[in-house]
């Protein structure tokens, strides 16, 4: 590569030493290095495979992210983050081939709130996860039910501030070639009470079809003691929700949290409804865990899952329709 074609590069970087020299660069700046590392222990029954596996943590999935923060004055900063998952057990990323698989963006934050564009976590992430299990054995896994919980690529992102306990959040992801997505969701976090409301769709120009799913959810704090509901409605023209011929289904979990000093319980009951058919599935999962700091925890969960009819819902693979699963993981995850 010849001379020439290095010589804008370094007149940008000289530009910007020169500003950063003057007055115009003074703010304020942070970098964050952060992740979390996490194994798991897991025995699965009817996978049709081996039923021993030691596996990334689903309950706090192994993850390394650098997140920055400049002060810009005013009330506005320059925010960023990129993430990644990794396997510990295997060293390998984890997610697909993308190295920022769990998230890469960059935007604005102050009194209006944020607005942000890149690979993101939708609205429903967000906020969901504050009424449905979230954490492997959850709702997300569950057919036609996905968009509980999913990353977008080329979206932007508007989070408000809060308004007596008000939130809004809205993304657009535009699809640069394929099915676009919007989702808008309203939040209320009055103290014991929390609320949810979101919509999510995604619509292929060309053909007119949409995948809808409409989500609502409510918790109430009593001390120690939380109680959480969640119900999802996936109507899936665009994509189906799992079983041919079908495209709605209705979900709901119904879950409590108790957290007894540094030690945590958990017990939801999961069902799936695939409208028109008998292939319905359901689950109980009960948890445990337990903090020996506020980085350092060991969980356990049991999940037991019913499949009724054609249903082949799983969390490890199903050897075959209407069969049933029985999971036992014992987990170890460090935050840093």
């Amino acid at each position: 590569m010849s001379r020439s074609l290095f010589q804008p590069g370094r007149a940008l970087v000289a530009a910007a030493l020169g500003l950063a020299g003057c007055g115009l660069a003074q703010a304020q700046s942070s970098v964050t290095l952060y992740g979390i590392v996490s194994q798991d222990m897991v025995h699965a029954t009817n996978t049709g495979k081996a039923r021993y596996k030691i596996e990334d943590g689903r309950l706090n999935a192994s993850r390394i992210g650098f997140h920055g923060n400049e002060d810009l004055g005013g009330g506005l900063s320059a925010i960023f983050d990129i993430e990644s998952g990794i396997s510990p057990d295997t060293g390998q990323a984890n997610g697909g081939s993308n190295f920022w698989n769990r998230g890469s963006y960059v935007g604005f934050k102050g009194s209006f709130g944020s607005v942000t564009l890149g690979r993101q976590w939708n609205v429903n992430d967000d906020l969901l996860g504050n009424f449905f299990i979230f954490g492997g054995y959850a709702v997300f896994s569950l057919g036609g039910f996905g968009d509980t919980s999913n990353l977008f690529n080329n979206s932007i992102k508007y989070v408000s501030s809060s308004y007596n306990g008000f939130t809004l959040e809205v993304l657009g992801a535009l699809g640069e070639g394929g099915p676009r997505t919007k989702e808008i969701a309203g939040a209320y976090d009055g103290g014991p009470f929390k609320g949810v409301l979101s919509y999510h769709e995604t619509e292929n120009k060309a053909t007119g079809l949409k995948d809808k799913l409409t989500s609502l959810g409510a918790s109430y704090g009593m001390s120690a003691l939380n109680l959480r509901f969640g119900y999802a409605n996936a109507n899936y023209a665009l994509t189906g929700v799992g079983t041919p011929g079908f495209s709605k289904a209705a979900a709901y979990d119904l879950g409590a949290d108790l957290m007894l000093g540094v030690t945590g319980l958990s017990v939801d009951y999961v069902n799936r409804d695939l409208k028109d058919s008998s292939a319905d599935s359901h689950f109980l999962r009960l948890l445990a865990k337990y903090n020996f700091s506020k980085r350092t925890q060991v969980n356990a969960n049991v999940v037991v899952l019913k499949n009724k009819g054609s249903a082949v819902e799983s969390f490890y693979g199903i050897d075959g329709p209407g069969k049933s699963q029985s999971v036992f993981a014992l987990g170890l995850s460090h935050v840093f």
